[in-house]
């Protein structure tokens, strides 16, 4: 191992185990312990250690972790989980293998199996640490595993009451199970402990455009950006956007969530709407299809695509999709949208808007949004247009 130039950029137990490592360079323990120092003070010799240690073949559990770290830090998410994977294997019950294997599953959007691989931490003696448990229920959530979630932030906050991230999450969590006042509630606790807790200014700013305040909506998502870059609040100010009806606006805080590559099917369909308030159908319809494709079975989808066909006089299409959604099954909400639908064909367009309005408000988390933007789209409110 060459340090000889470098050695004044060290600590002296880093210089101490790079000395050990010229007269033995190929023990896999040392250059497992010196890389794990290297990581600690972010030294440049990082890279180098990684790949001796590669070119080894077998190596130490020390070293592996230690490997496996370093990927982490280079973003490399499926090679440090192939790592974490062995020592896992061999360590089922280690919270920091467990953790950073669950880290590098949640760093690839994979949440269950980052739920998978902490869930045995929480069937242990010894409660979880604060970051487990934070990242156990972060990703119960997003696969609605909500009893779980709450289960491991209840164990944080009874070693802990007034940990404003796990006050911050634990009001998330009841927002995104729809019990908005314990939402609200918490997440005013959270904030008086910390005022830039990202997750209880997310609620309430979500809580503000449930109820139309696109001002203090705004400025609460302006807060969680201030700290992260959510996903949630970049379309909350793109969704506050369309229900004052600056559709380009909107469309370009639409698009900023498909290049960070986490749309979810409603952002197409917001999108899409956006779109429409410009005129631009064609684009809206080829929105939807890119939804559909992801999502063939998505009504809410197949219903915008149905109106935008409608508004475009295409009725035989539209009639072909809204035949589409009444061969799968229906609730009785769906079978009123698609009944309004096609009374919208048949000129009884008045009855046919406030049906599918209220079908639309009650099915989709964005319903409020929906209908906003619909009515503006059906003559309540002129929408504005891409120049």
């Amino acid at each position: 191992m060459q340090s000889s130039g470098m050695s004044n950029t060290f600590s002296e137990k880093l210089n101490r185990l790079l000395s050990y490592l010229e007269a033995d360079p190929d023990n896999a323990q040392l250059l497992g312990d010196a890389l794990a120092v290297a990581l600690d003070e972010k030294a440049t010799i990082c890279d180098e250690l990684a790949t001796k240690i590669e070119a080894l073949g077998t190596i130490s559990p020390t070293a592996k972790f230690a490997l496996a770290t370093w990927r982490m830090h280079q973003q490399n998410w499926q090679a440090g989980a192939a790592l974490l994977q062995d020592l896992a294997a061999e360590y089922p019950e280690n919270e920091p293998i467990l953790y950073n294997l669950a880290q590098c599953f949640a760093y690839s959007a994979n949440f269950l199996k980052a739920f998978k691989a902490l869930k045995p931490l929480f069937g242990l003696t010894d409660a979880p640490s604060t970051n487990t448990c934070l990242l156990f229920a972060r990703s119960g959530m997003h696969l609605a595993e909500y009893d779980s979630a709450e289960t491991a932030l209840r164990i944080l906050l009874e070693n802990n009451p007034d940990d404003d991230a796990g006050l911050g999450l634990l009001a998330l969590l009841y927002r995104d199970n729809l019990n908005s006042a314990k939402a609200v509630s918490t997440a005013q606790r959270a904030l008086q402990l910390n005022p830039a807790n990202a997750d209880a200014n997310l609620v309430l700013a979500e809580t503000y455009l449930d109820h139309q305040d696109t001002a203090n909506a705004e400025k609460y998502f302006s807060a969680v950006l201030d700290t992260r870059k959510s996903h949630r609040a970049l379309r909350g100010r793109a969704m506050i956007n369309l229900v004052r009806g600056e559709a380009q606006a909107a469309e370009t805080g639409f698009k900023e969530l498909f290049a960070i590559q986490q749309s979810t099917i409603s952002d197409y369909q917001l999108l899409a709407l956006a779109q429409l308030l410009q005129g631009l159908h064609a684009e809206a319809l080829n929105t939807l299809a890119d939804a559909l494709r992801q999502e063939p079975n998505n009504t809410e989808s197949k219903l915008l695509k149905s109106m935008i066909l409608m508004l475009d006089q295409q009725a035989e299409q539209a009639k072909s999709v809204i035949h589409d959604i009444k061969s799968s099954p229906n609730t009785a909400a769906l079978e009123t949208a698609t009944s309004s639908l096609e009374q919208a064909l048949t000129g009884n367009e008045e009855l046919a808007k406030t049906q599918l309005l209220k079908v639309l408000e009650s099915q989709s988390p964005q319903g409020k949004t929906y209908g906003e933007v619909i009515s503006r789209l059906l003559g309540n409110a002129p929408g504005n247009t891409r120049n």
